[in-house]
């Protein structure tokens, strides 16, 4: 049978499921609302995909960047210490070996963009 919000009709004498207007998904398993029809159906940060509200980030900046949705779509920026281009991913940047401990070599962290010995100056090596 259909499943919930649909409408069920024969064509050749197969019966056949329908969402119901205004309703989208799978007419077997069921139909929901329709969320949205365009952008201004959303708050700002999200935006229309499919008939549905979502996440204007979804997988839309690249590594090292974040993303902020605005006016319906993701604007990405690559964090600090990063350039390059936020929407495919961004790299350290040149002048600088490191933006965080995570860029250095396990026994290094990173200190004012440079990777660094914390036991260096301590210990004296």
């Amino acid at each position: 049978g259909c499943g919930l919000n649909t409408m069920c009709h024969t064509v050749d004498k197969i019966s056949m499921c329908d969402c119901k207007p205004g309703f989208i998904g799978y007419p077997f398993d069921g139909c929901y609302p329709e969320e949205c029809t365009m952008n201004s159906d959303c708050p700002e940060e999200r935006e229309c995909r499919n008939k549905h509200c979502e996440d204007a980030c979804k997988n839309a900046c690249g590594l090292n960047s974040h993303c902020k949705g605005i006016k319906h779509r993701p604007v990405c920026s690559c964090r600090p210490g990063y350039d390059w281009n936020p929407f495919l991913g961004c790299q350290v940047q040149k002048n600088k070996e490191c933006s965080e401990d995570s860029d250095c070599l396990s026994n290094h962290t990173c200190s004012n963009f440079k990777c660094v010995d914390p036991c260096g100056s301590v210990c004296g090596n």
